[in-house]
């Protein structure tokens, strides 16, 4: 009797002890789930190669700083069954490994790489970024329609959770720490945008800027083509339904002979001055050239089919070359 009694207490001492360890397991598994490894809010990408094992993926978080342990992170995402997802996700040390695993195992926050192009008017970035399914085209237009021409060009890393909203502050946080130290007026990103089009490379951009300066200052018209490609656009878009503006393709030449008909304060042929807002987003070597452009007498140029720029300082030199270098 007395034995059994013994037995029982040692059984009993032996049970409280795994209770207890169990207890402190699952109080520590809990905590580590539930915990962040620190406070910075910064969100940084981190990219999970394709063919990674949930160990491998917890090692490599662990290494970049997200996790205190790995344990924790391994059980927790095969205990739920977790797919996590290879590709670029946007994390923070502020997050629980909960989160981090949500994060990664959701389609809508897998990050995408969109890259953006100088010279896109806000229509061509709209159409583009509906297309790839991160934003509706009329939202983001009209949400864009204030800020044209400071939509700066560039590749964004975003999920399917960013609204257009969130787009266009990127955009212009972008611009904003592209541009800084320089001051652009208004006329200064309406010129660059005009310089954005026409130029064909970086060397010209400042040549092509004091040709138009040039022709600012002695109250001629500008006569930029682009201008008009601009205003034919916005002619078409407007009668399109939004599907019929996914699929059509910006900037198409138009005849010369319909210059004129396309009367609008855009259409350097039939006003004078700069447009009333850019017709496109420029990159920084057209903004740096607008700001700063050339000194020289030149008011007039053209590319050839070869694509060489030739300057010139009257009509008459400007037609000579041209019947020289394409013939008309």
């Amino acid at each position: 009797m007395k034995l059994n009694k013994k037995v029982i207490l040692i059984v009993g001492i032996v049970l409280a002890g795994v209770a207890i360890v169990i207890a402190a397991f699952i109080f520590s598994y809990f905590s580590n789930i539930n915990s962040a490894i620190g406070y910075d809010q910064t969100k940084k990408i981190v990219d999970i190669e394709e063919g990674s094992s949930i160990s491998e993926i917890a090692e490599k978080l662990n290494d970049l700083g997200y996790l205190e342990s790995t344990w924790g992170f391994i059980l927790y995402a095969r205990l739920n069954d977790k797919i996590l997802l290879a590709g670029p996700h946007l994390l923070s040390e502020d997050m629980s490994v909960v989160e981090i695993i949500d994060k990664i195992a959701v389609e809508e926050t897998l990050m995408k790489k969109v890259t953006t192009l100088e010279g896109w008017r806000l229509e061509q970035i709209a159409k583009y970024l509906e297309n790839e399914g991160f934003a509706d085209y009329e939202t983001f237009v009209n949400l864009g329609e204030p800020h044209r021409g400071k939509l700066f060009p560039d590749t964004f890393f975003i999920t399917k959770e960013n609204t257009g909203q969130e787009l266009i502050e990127m955009m212009l946080k972008d611009f904003s720490e592209r541009t800084e130290g320089l001051t652009v007026t208004d006329a200064d990103l309406s010129l660059a945008a005009i310089v954005e089009r026409e130029a064909i490379t970086d060397k010209e951009r400042p040549e092509i800027a004091g040709v138009f300066k040039n022709r600012l200052e002695i109250g001629m018209m500008l006569e930029a083509d682009p201008t008009v490609l601009y205003v034919n656009d916005t002619k078409n878009i407007k009668s399109m339904s939004q599907n019929e503006i996914l699929e059509y393709k910006f900037w198409q030449p138009v005849e010369f002979s319909r210059y004129d008909d396309l009367v609008s304060p855009y259409n350097s042929y039939t006003s004078t001055g700069l447009p009333p807002t850019p017709i496109c987003n420029p990159g920084l070597k057209s903004i740096e050239a607008a700001i700063k452009p050339d000194n020289h007498d030149y008011l007039y140029f053209f590319h050839s089919q070869s694509q060489e720029i030739y300057f010139s300082k009257t009509l008459e030199e400007h037609n000579q070359n041209k019947a020289l270098y394409i013939g008309s």
